[in-house]
């Protein structure tokens, strides 16, 4: 019997690998450290409350979702509105969201600029174009928004702004009852490929073409495809690839007896805080109810406290302390496993290691957060593959 192809990680970029192998009828066996799998495509039920990690939002026309649908994943949500009830916050003032966006000209600029002509950072770019500052606060909040990056120094401004295009051009869906519903799906898929799921089945150690677990088990592999976290990875592989910029956010979470008739979107100008009452555009909080996410996007280092975050809430939703059911506070959960930089991501193929490929969120060339951890997995998928297939063409020329 042909040696399986292993995947490192039960995330959704593990979950995606794992699938892509299978559905070329490869033998699948995905090892989760963790009695669940998911990763932070996971939500947490409280009181008729469904809790992503985050307020996460899928892109419609990105890899994620593309790649979803041609599966047959079931999903369901609708696209983020952005009403008169949406705003920016400066200096404690509320400024319509739409007009403020058209009255500095930044949407008109972000649609006409040719992205893949730009080089260098945001911030190189924003002085490139001389533009007010007025515009270049408003384009720093939106990558705040869309990519989660505090830093505009850091991050490309070529993938910047490619994320601002594809959320301006096809809008964000929030999902009914969360994203463990993507979750649910992808594991069903994988199952009915005979994708084998083990968790709570830590690895120690990976080498070519062998996996060993934390309990001693060895695994030979056809190919091994690592889907975690940068940190992880060095430990298993005892090698080194670019580390990733990540970025993390602090969260408050609030579910509400009622919605409120207040403010439904809100985004800081002069401070990184975001508030966005999810459950109008998705049924993510039990008849009657809502539910809403409160952040701060944290720079490198960076904590963030609940008070803040509900004096946010204070500014956007007078009384909601008086209509609260569930409050959960995340000090500092990671959003973003990698953003582009101008020198790029690492590939899947970065570890230099025969028949082993890296994906997530913090690797590849393209897209970012979800569309990041899909496409990188598919290329995964298919550079184990191909490496498997050109070992065997060897072999049997040498044997034959």
């Amino acid at each position: 019997m042909e040696k399986p192809f292993v995947v490192v990680g039960g995330g959704l970029a593990g979950l995606t690998a794992a699938i892509a192998l299978a559905s070329k009828g490869r033998r699948v066996a995905l090892y989760e450290r963790s009695s669940r799998l998911g990763g932070r495509a996971g939500t947490l039920r409280r009181k008729g409350f469904s809790l992503n990690f985050g307020p996460h939002a899928l892109y419609s026309g990105g890899a994620a979702e593309s790649t979803f649908r041609q599966w047959g994943i079931h999903f369901s949500g609708n696209r983020l509105g952005l009403t008169d009830s949406s705003y920016f916050v400066a200096a404690g003032e509320k400024l319509p969201f739409i007009g403020t966006l058209a009255s500095s000209g930044v949407h008109k600029l972000l649609t006409a600029v040719n992205a893949d002509s730009i080089e260098g950072s945001l911030k190189d770019w924003l002085e490139v174009e001389s533009l007010p500052p007025d515009a270049q606060t408003h384009i720093c909040a939106l990558v705040r928004l869309t990519a989660f990056c505090t830093e505009p120094e850091r991050i490309s401004a070529r993938a910047a702004i490619h994320q601002l295009q594809l959320g301006f051009s096809k809008g964000v869906v929030y999902l009914d009852h969360g994203w463990e519903t993507l979750t649910q799906g992808l594991v069903k898929k994988g199952c009915t490929l005979g994708v084998d799921f083990q968790t709570n089945a830590p690895v120690g150690q990976i080498e070519p073409g062998v996996v060993r677990l934390q309990n001693g088990k060895m695994i030979p592999a056809s190919g091994i495809v690592v889907a975690t976290d940068w940190d992880r990875l060095a430990r298993l592989t005892n090698q080194q690839v670019a580390r990733p910029v990540r970025y993390q956010m602090a969260l408050l979470d609030l579910g509400l007896r009622r919605i409120p008739d207040s403010a439904k979107f809100g985004l800081g100008l002069d401070a990184p805080f975001y508030l966005s009452v999810h459950s109008i555009w998705a049924s993510l909080a039990p008849a009657g109810g809502s539910l809403v996410h409160v952040g701060k996007y944290l720079s490198p280092g960076e904590s963030g406290q609940q008070i803040e975050l509900e004096a946010f809430a204070d500014l956007l939703i007078p009384g909601w302390r008086q209509e609260v059911e569930v409050i959960r506070f995340l000090p500092g959960m990671v959003a973003n496993g990698g953003v582009i930089v101008p020198s790029g991501r690492p590939e899947v193929d970065a570890l230099g290691l025969e028949g082993v490929a890296i994906c997530g969120d913090w690797v590849g060339s393209e897209g970012m957060l979800a569309d990041a951890s899909v496409s990188s997995a598919l290329r995964a998928a298919a550079w184990v593959s191909n490496q498997h297939i050109s070992r065997s063409r060897l072999q049997a020329r040498y044997t034959s």
